[in-house]
């Protein structure tokens, strides 16, 4: 009961939110056809991205502080992934490796090699970004997961630039927010329950990539655990095959290097 009340509310005080903003946003009709089929172009192109390999900035800003790092990242679908970060010469100071089963934890301060069987909280507990390895996958192939796939579009609007938001709700207390931009290009995530929001994923700065258009810009934000990311992809290589071998760590001399050009 407390839940349904709680979600209710949220419920409510989105519906006043945009009530409040009647010059800067739409109420598309129940029938109007765009938030279908931006759904189902983007789902579409979602299924198409499996992997990536790239080189990054990543920052992080929180409660402890800000930092950045350089990184070199390999992840596919489902779980998989392998984060390399790198000190200013270029060397190892940690690398994460996950085939969503296991994880290897190196650190270069301790020259030991953590292993164990993999839990959600892992990139929380290494890195302070509060996501799932297979969220972290989803997210940063600009295809994130949906809640509640199949679920009914709710709350569509268009903002003055001609971009289209919905929300996409399930049987849960659970749902999805999208949003994309003139260009139906996806401009934004949010997962959002009874709590509030869960975390928010901006998209941008969108180039070519083996003929299609891929964010080198993603911003997160986590309002429980009050984390600002910023991801600014350098080199990026999508749906490459990988060898198993690379999603554990052996640590060899590079697993793999970063394409093109350096982070920003």
């Amino acid at each position: 009961m407390k839940r349904a009340a709680l979600a209710l509310a949220a419920a409510l005080l989105l519906q006043i939110g945009c009530r409040t903003l009647p010059s800067q946003v739409v109420q598309l009709a129940v029938d109007d056809p765009r938030p279908h089929a931006l759904l189902a172009a983007w789902s579409a192109r979602a299924a198409e991205l499996r992997s990536l390999r790239g080189s990054a900035r990543v920052s992080l800003d929180g409660a402890h502080g800000a930092s950045f790092a350089r990184q070199l990242l390999a992840l596919e679908r489902p779980a998989r992934l392998r984060v390399e970060v790198l000190g200013l010469l270029n060397q190892r100071i940690a690398v994460l490796a996950t085939d969503g089963e296991r994880y290897d934890l190196y650190r270069s301060e301790s020259g030991a090699v953590e292993s164990g069987e993999m839990r959600p909280s892992v990139l929380w507990e290494v890195s302070g970004v509060p996501l799932t390895p297979e969220e972290a996958v989803g997210v940063l192939l600009g295809a994130p997961q949906m809640q509640r796939p199949g679920g009914e579009i709710t709350g569509a609007v268009e903002s003055p630039d001609a971009g289209v938001r919905f929300e996409i709700r399930g049987s849960d207390l659970y749902w999805t927010v999208l949003e994309f931009d003139a260009q139906e290009l996806l401009s934004g995530y949010e997962l959002a329950g009874p709590e509030g929001t869960l975390f928010q994923v901006r998209y941008r700065d969108y180039r070519e990539v083996a003929g299609t258009r891929f964010a080198h810009r993603v911003e997160l934000d986590f309002p429980f655990s009050e984390v600002h990311a910023e991801v600014r992809f350098g080199g990026v290589q999508l749906n490459p095959v990988f060898p198993e071998s690379i999603f554990r760590l052996e640590l060899p001399e590079r697993v793999f290097s970063p394409p093109g050009e350096s982070p920003e």
